[in-house]
């Protein structure tokens, strides 16, 4: 099970995805489902969004790590691309940061969740969109915006070897201890604020730009 081509759906020409059923996560180091590079998540002058359902069972392998933990990255082997963390400070702060990255890693830029009251145990619908032509992110935690980030750089496109993970980093600076259920991605799409609304609705990334998504 993952994120792959075979899971993929091709809709008034834009490519979705989306994983199929649950998993769960929660031995550190190596614990992730990968899919081999693609040109469908090249991300560079283009829409797109994620999103997922994402219970953290316990805090990070760190604290006051700004690194983050990789909840889901499409980057290349230079660190062109964009990933997903949740971060983990310490004591009780924990939120959502969106990172997209370019000039092979050197440059980057962030959108970050406010707040900081993710709670153990309990499933958050997350969701990130990009306006490339606005130049803006948006993170949406159960259907609500949650943060917002202008002039947000597009990510790099990929110039080496790459992977598309779920879940741990190979490292152990990217643990996360989560369970993930129904990852959507969309090439091409922004979603809107009430299509955001009906996939926390729903619980699960379906109904979408008209298009019942069954696969």
């Amino acid at each position: 099970m993952g994120l792959g081509v075979s899971n993929s759906l091709s809709k008034g020409g834009f490519p979705q995805y989306r994983t199929r059923t649950s998993c769960s996560m929660e031995g550190g180091d190596g614990e992730y489902i990968t899919t081999g590079g693609h040109a469908d998540f090249q991300l560079n002058g283009v829409d797109f969004s994620i999103s997922g359902w994402i219970k953290f069972t316990a805090d990070a392998t760190s604290t006051t790590n700004e690194d983050g933990k990789v909840i889901l990255e499409m980057e290349d082997d230079d660190g062109n691309g964009v990933y997903i963390a949740y971060l983990d400070e310490s004591g009780d702060d924990e939120w959502f940061r969106v990172y997209h990255k370019w000039n092979d890693g050197s440059n980057s830029i962030t959108c970050s969740a406010s707040g900081n009251d993710i709670d153990h145990g309990e499933w958050y619908n997350f969701t990130y969109t990009y306006d490339v032509s606005a130049l803006t992110g948006r993170i949406y935690v159960d259907g609500t915006q949650a943060g917002i980030r202008t002039s947000m750089t597009s990510p790099g496109d990929f110039t080496t070897a790459h992977d598309i993970l779920i879940g741990n980093g190979p490292s152990s600076n990217d643990n996360a201890l989560i369970k993930v259920c129904e990852i959507g991605y969309w090439k091409g799409v922004c979603l809107s604020a009430s299509q955001v609304t009906s996939i926390y609705n729903n619980g699960r990334p379906r109904n979408l730009l008209g298009v019942e998504r069954e696969y």
